[in-house]
């Protein structure tokens, strides 16, 4: 594989995160809030904590469990 393919696939690979607060569920107490992306060194280290009960939700696992939307307000 060429080296852009590999970036382009790396590319693809990587969820679109939008700007400003998000809408979350937590999946433990499952309470919505409003919060902004916390993000750290890696992908696994971006994420949510949710107020409520504490628990961090990593930003990847939220999506693919449509957990989040951007806020709308």
């Amino acid at each position: 594989m060429c080296t852009a393919s590999v970036a382009i696939l790396q590319g693809m690979a990587q969820p679109s995160k939008a700007e400003g607060p998000y809408e979350v569920v937590c999946p433990h107490c499952n309470k919505q809030f409003e919060a902004q992306l916390l993000s750290g060194g890696s992908d696994r280290h971006q994420g949510f904590k949710c107020p409520h009960c504490r628990l961090f939700i990593a930003y990847a696992r939220a999506e693919e469990q449509d957990r989040i939307e951007p806020h709308q307000g």
